[in-house]
């Protein structure tokens, strides 16, 4: 134990002035010959150009633009554009100074979302290049079908928000937290994704899994001798674990979830080939936080190309290691017979120990 904590004691972490001259330009090299290689590819292949808009933390807009081909992702750039209209002839402008850098003769399509804004630049570009073809995200549609799923469906909408209860209030406060991960034996309930809609039925079956765990930790003299279950909030998420309706709604049986597993397994796996797109640019964030940053305008810029295209390259070189089933074009629309219901996918699941800002369920526990 003891070498255990001692393990890295004497690391030093690095000077500015090492980051600035040595460790970054020693990870461009890496990157800049992966990137070469990819960029050289387009040539014989051609490469699909994606196209994303997020927003920070702190409400900044960021425009993501990468190529992707059989070679592998490519970060080509990043906008901020928050003090912009983003308009189509706007977004145009952008994607066409892209297009021209890369060369319009390597590219073969782009791939947006499904916002009119996007839509709009998509029209204005094959305009200017009639060989590209325009394609909507498939991801994308998938989530807002989802989406409009939750709004026109009554009971769905009351199991995903009694399940979204049931978790937000086992996360608030750590003895109960502890408490659960007793009964649960350590298995974690999963909290939903802002920006992936379809995470809210990943988190929906991560509580039907448990329901007996659940059942018995609330029947518990343990629960009952709780003060935070005494309080409205405590009394809500107790008589939802105690409904018998919750659970024969919310069970994978239910026809609208059993479509939604078979819908998510498939746009996933082949989302997940582009999802650099889409991807936290957690490295574009960090840099921007004025409080830490210390590197120049111009070597902030290079560090995130590094570090994006450092994560896109150990994702392709992950995928190349692997062995990965071909597109069967012939039978795309057939589904497959089998499904790995062990597989973890949290890549797009946010960590269910660090929850969503929870301040709003305050209000609740206070009964207003």
């Amino acid at each position: 134990m003891t070498s255990a904590i001692e393990y890295g004691k004497s690391y030093k972490i690095p000077s500015y002035s090492i980051i600035r001259t040595k460790l970054i330009p020693d990870s461009r090299k890496e990157v800049d010959e992966y990137v070469a290689v990819d960029k050289k590819s387009w040539a014989l292949t051609g490469c699909t150009l994606m196209s994303d808009i997020w927003s920070d933390m702190k409400h900044r807009s960021i425009i993501n633009i990468v190529a992707y081909s059989p070679g592998g992702a490519v970060m080509m750039n990043s906008f901020e554009v928050s003090k912009e209209k983003k308009t189509g002839m706007y977004l145009r402008d952008i994607l066409v100074s892209v297009i021209d850098d890369i060369g319009p003769e390597n590219i073969v399509q782009f791939i947006t979302d499904n916002a009119s804004n996007f839509e709009s630049s998509g029209d204005m570009l094959m305009g200017r290049y009639p060989h590209l073809y325009k394609t909507r995200c498939a991801a994308h549609g998938i989530q807002l079908l989802l989406k409009d799923i939750y709004v026109e469906i009554e009971w769905l909408q009351k199991v995903i928000d009694d399940a979204k209860l049931i978790i937000m209030f086992m996360y608030k406060h750590t003895i109960l937290l502890s408490l659960m991960r007793e009964h649960t034996n350590n298995r974690e309930l999963k909290h939903p994704c802002t920006t992936r809609f379809a995470s809210n039925f990943k988190m929906v079956e991560s509580v039907i899994n448990v329901e007996d765990e659940l059942r018995m930790f609330v029947a518990s003299s343990t629960w009952r001798g709780l003060d935070y279950t005494k309080q409205t909030m405590g009394k809500q998420v107790t008589k939802i674990i105690q409904d018998s309706e919750f659970w024969k709604q919310g069970n994978e049986d239910e026809g609208i979830f059993l479509i939604y597993k078979y819908c998510d397994h498939n746009v996933e796996h082949v989302a997940s080939n582009f999802s650099p797109c889409e991807r936290n640019w957690s490295a574009w964030e960090a840099g921007q936080t004025k409080k830490r940053n210390r590197l120049a305008p111009q070597m902030l810029d290079t560090f995130v190309y590094v570090s994006m295209n450092t994560m896109m390259m150990d994702k392709f070189n992950m995928l190349e290691a692997r062995d990965i089933e071909p597109i069967d074009l012939d039978n795309l629309n057939e589904l497959p017979d089998y499904f790995d219901h062990d597989q973890d996918e949290d890549d797009n699941v946010s960590d269910p120990t660090e929850p969503e800002d929870l301040s709003w369920l305050d209000a609740i526990e206070d009964g207003v």
